[in-house]
């Protein structure tokens, strides 16, 4: 995204593209919001920072890791519901991803400028 702006500022087309790089690089940091909070650096951080899902999603783990029984109904219906939140989180980013790169690209490419590629996060 910052790549397909220096480009476009280098042939002087980077002021058409700068709102398109800059809503697409801002949308995905709004969705990483929600994932985690990167105040949270110790464990008494929690007391003062907003814990989001991954420390909610650490906290059913701990809590069935650590117990001497199976996990109980509840632990297991609040694992379900957090994995729910975080599968609605990812289809959410893909989706952003996906029309807003392809937005962009287009724009890029009406601009004359080579596109941007998106690699699949399992083949970096």
């Amino acid at each position: 995204m910052g790549s397909a702006a220096v480009r476009a500022d280098a042939i002087g087309k980077g002021a058409a593209l700068k709102p398109r790089t800059e809503d697409l690089a801002k949308k995905p940091s709004e969705i990483a919001d929600e994932l985690y909070n990167p105040n949270l650096r110790t464990s008494q951080d929690s007391l003062n920072y907003l814990p989001k899902l991954d420390f909610q999603i650490s906290g059913v783990g701990g809590m069935s890791d650590t117990a001497d029984a199976k996990p109980t109904a509840a632990t297991v219906a609040r694992h379900k519901e957090l994995q729910d939140h975080l599968m609605e989180i990812l289809t959410r980013l893909d989706t952003t991803l996906d029309r807003g790169l392809g937005a962009l690209n287009k724009a890029v490419a009406d601009a004359g400028i080579p596109a941007v590629i998106a690699v699949p996060f399992d083949k970096r």
